[in-house]
Formats: structure tokens, sequence, C-alpha cells
């Protein structure tokens, strides 16, 4: 199975300065491996991300991608309609990510725009589906604070099946947040 792709690695800093006195710097590295096995009749795609080029296996990444293709050999076409389908752990992180952009968003749920408006607390997913945003754990690319300066820390979204939050910018911080930054515990009114 012919395979395409490409390894990267590098070092970033990222530096922030606000004006309410906040200042700090982080170094970090990261790597990824694609990878792309196709012919004219199958596919497969596979890739892998860490801040470690050790956590990297190129070589198991292209077979992961060419045992997928080869199950999609000669496929046949669905007719339009609806289907139970399995999806691969590509395409679940596909759709969050895309489901993650306004309905995770604290702006989204203040403008209610968000699917979690006027639910939170409530049980809309099955109980195995929990779900959080936590930028310092190491199974991802660890970072200390955001582009505000805001020190993160995990924020439970989705717990159980019960959704639980969202992510709030510092500008819209929730009142608990708002008493530790010392920010006010009011948020902005919305607009109209």
């Amino acid at each position: 199975m012919p395979a395409y792709g490409f390894f990267t690695s590098g070092v970033s800093t990222v530096a922030v300065v606000t004006s309410a006195g906040f200042s700090a710097e982080q170094t970090s590295t990261d790597a990824t491996a694609l990878a792309l096995a196709a012919t004219d009749t199958a596919s497969g795609y596979a890739e892998q991300t860490a801040w470690a080029v050790r956590e990297i296996d190129p070589a198991a990444v292209a077979s992961e991608a060419a045992e997928i293709a080869e199950r999609t050999v000669n496929a046949d076409e669905l007719t339009p309609g609806s289907y139970r389908a399995v999806l691969g752990p590509y395409a679940i992180g596909e759709l969050l990510q895309y489901f993650a952009f306004d309905t995770f968003s604290g702006l989204a749920l203040l403008e209610e725009r968000s699917y979690l408006s006027g639910k939170l607390g409530e049980r809309h997913f099955d109980e195995k589906v929990s779900i959080a945003d936590d930028a310092l754990d190491p199974r991802g690319l660890p970072k200390s604070f955001d582009f505000q300066g805001v020190p993160k820390q995990r924020v439970p979204l989705i717990e159980n099946g019960v959704l639980r939050g969202a992510v709030w910018g510092p500008w819209r911080a929730r009142p608990a947040q708002a008493a530790r930054s010392g920010q006010p515990d009011t948020l902005p009114p919305r607009r109209p």
C-alpha cells in the first residue's frame, strides 16, 4: 500500500505580559507524524502528536494508515439515508472539535447559541460520556496559561453524561473564578 506523509517537530516559546501585571513565559516542544495510505480504491489515515519526539512512532502511524486502507478496498457507495455507524477515533475527534467551537464556549453560552444554553446540570449524553478541557494533561500538549495570562486548569464540560460547564475567557469569568482572580463577579450586559 503506497503511503505518504510527514514528520515534524519543533520548539516554541509563548510569552504573555498583561496590563494587570501578569508576566510569564513557557517553552515547549511538539512532534507530529501523519500518514495517508491510498490507492484508487482504498484510503486510510493516521496520525500521532505528542510533546516529546520519543513518544512518536512513525512506523506505527504508517502501519495504522495502511490497515485502515486495507479495510476500505473496493468499498461500495451507500445510497442516501440514515445509517447506524461506529466512528473511529479520528472521526470522533473531528466531530468533537466542531461541536466544541460553539457548544463549550462561554461566550456562545451567554449569547444563547450554545447547545448548553438552558441545559447545564441536565443529562444529555450517555453516562459513559465525560469530556473535560484539560490543558495541563501530559497526554496532550500541556500549557500552563492561556494567551490572556490566565492560569490553565481542568474544566469539566460533561461528567457522566451531565452538562457541567463551558470554557470562559477572563473577560467573562464565572463568579468563582472571578473572585480568585480579583475580577468583578458580574458579567457585562449581553449584546442586543
